[in-house]
């Protein structure tokens, strides 16, 4: 027989995840959403709170939760405010491919100063015209030596404009649908 009950340390969570949302997200939601201002402070908090990040290996510094414990912290803070919670659990989206595919220098490098400090990431895939049909990216890259050039436009890039760092996709020039789909990690000014 599955046993479907939670296991103390996810009640802990979830109760952790239901009284920051309360506390820190709720009082504070309809400011954000009257004047448009990013969250920042409330991020920060997050991140202190141990909220953030949660996917990321306890190698590298994370917690390592799964699908499960974060689906239960964000639908506890999304009943606070879905777009803060956006803000907030797009790290894990923008710092997937990494944990996936990276090889264990990338993930050395770029995975533990999330869970050291506040940085935000960010997940590139939607274009204008195509919207989150991944087959369908134009962005396009070339190499040149050890450089790569990237070629395109993106759109609905949630911390978008905060993000330290950009999971960013393309294709290789030439390729067509799936074929060629690369995924570029950019810090933020470079």
């Amino acid at each position: 027989m599955i046993d479907f009950q939670l296991t103390p340390e996810q009640l802990a969570l979830r109760a952790r995840a239901r009284d920051f949302a309360q506390n820190e997200v709720l009082p504070v939601a309809l400011h954000y959403d009257q004047t448009g201002e990013f969250p920042r402070e409330v991020i920060a908090e997050a991140h202190k709170a141990g909220l953030m990040n949660l996917s990321i290996p306890k190698t590298f510094g994370g917690q390592e939760a799964g699908s499960l414990e974060s689906a239960l912290v964000v639908e506890e803070m999304a009943a606070a405010c879905a777009g803060m919670t956006t803000s907030i659990y797009v790290n894990d989206l923008g710092l997937t491919p990494i944990i996936l595919g990276g090889s264990e220098a990338q993930k050395k490098k770029w995975l533990p100063p999330f869970t050291k400090e506040l940085r935000l990431a960010c997940f590139a895939t939607s274009e204008p015209g195509m919207g989150s049909d991944v087959a369908g990216i134009k962005t396009s890259y070339t190499q040149k030596g050890d450089t790569f050039i990237l070629n395109g436009n993106k759109f609905w890039i949630t911390n978008g404009n905060h993000a330290d760092l950009f999971t960013i996709f393309a294709r290789q020039e030439g390729t067509k649908r799936h074929n060629g789909i690369t995924a570029f990690l950019v810090r933020q000014g470079l």
